[in-house]
C-alpha cells in the first residue's frame, strides 16, 4: 500500500494526479506490469502529512518522522534528532578526495497563493562561501527539479509548487580550492527549524 499527501489546492475542486515508476532493470530485460487498484481518498495518518504552509517535523524532534538520508559521499549525515537535540549533524572529514557531498530529504507543503504570497524555505544553516556550497532542490515524479533561487537565507518555493505537498532535497557540498583537498582536522555542522515563510524577495 502506498500512499501520497495532498497539498491544500486538493481542497478546490477536482484534482489530477500522476503516478510514476522508476526502472532500474537491464537491457533486454521485460519490465514488470504495474497495477493501481483501490485508489482511495483517506485522512492521513498521524505524522505523515505536513499541514499546509509547514515542513513534517521541521524542529527536527521526532525521529523517524519526515526525513531521511539521501546520499553521504564522503561525508557523514545523522538523523538522531533526540540525541542530538532537534538538529541534523554533518561532518566532512580529512580525505585525501577534493570533494564530497551529503544530502537528506525532507516534506512540505506549500500553500496558496491566497494563503502565502511568497512562500520560501526557512532554517538554520552553516555559513556558507569559500569550499562549502548548498543546493536545495524540490523532487518531482521525474526526477530533481532545478536548484530553488535564494533570497537571503531563504529559498523561493515558487508558483510551480503552489498548494502541493512536495518533497525536497537539501545537499551540502565540500570542494577543496587549494592545493591541499581535505579540510584540516576535518568540517562538520548542524541543521535546524526548518519552516516554510513569507519571503517578500521570492515575489
Amino acid at each position: 500500500m502506498v500512499s501520497f499527501c495532498l497539498g491544500e489546492g486538493a481542497h478546490q475542486g477536482p484534482t489530477e494526479f500522476q503516478v510514476g515508476v522508476d526502472y532500474e532493470g537491464g537491457c533486454g530485460v521485460a519490465a514488470d506490469d504495474l497495477w493501481l487498484d483501490d485508489a482511495v481518498l483517506e485522512s492521513s495518518a498521524p505524522d505523515e502529512c505536513p499541514m499546509p504552509g509547514e515542513v513534517l517535523n521541521g524542529e527536527l524532534t521526532i525521529n523517524d518522522v519526515g526525513w531521511e538520508i539521501d546520499h553521504a559521499e564522503l561525508g557523514l549525515i545523522d538523523l538522531d534528532f533526540a540525541a542530538q537535540g532537534g538538529s541534523v549533524n554533518w561532518f566532512f572529514p580529512t580525505d585525501p578526495t577534493c570533494s564530497a557531498s551529503v544530502g537528506f530529504r525532507g516534506k512540505l507543503s506549500v500553500p496558496l497563493p491566497s494563503t502565502m504570497a511568497n512562500p520560501a524555505i526557512r532554517f538554520v544553516q552553516p555559513p556558507l562561501g569559500g569550499e562549502l556550497e548548498m543546493e536545495v532542490r524540490i523532487l518531482h515524479v521525474e526526477g530533481e527539479g532545478a536548484p530553488l533561487a535564494k533570497a537571503g537565507n531563504d529559498f523561493c518555493l515558487g508558483s510551480g509548487v503552489a498548494g502541493s505537498t512536495v518533497d525536497f532535497l537539501v545537499e551540502l557540498g565540500y570542494v577543496s580550492g587549494g592545493s591541499s583537498c581535505g579540510p584540516a582536522g576535518g568540517l562538520a555542522g548542524q541543521f535546524q527549524s526548518f519552516e516554510i515563510v513569507d519571503q517578500s524577495a521570492c515575489g
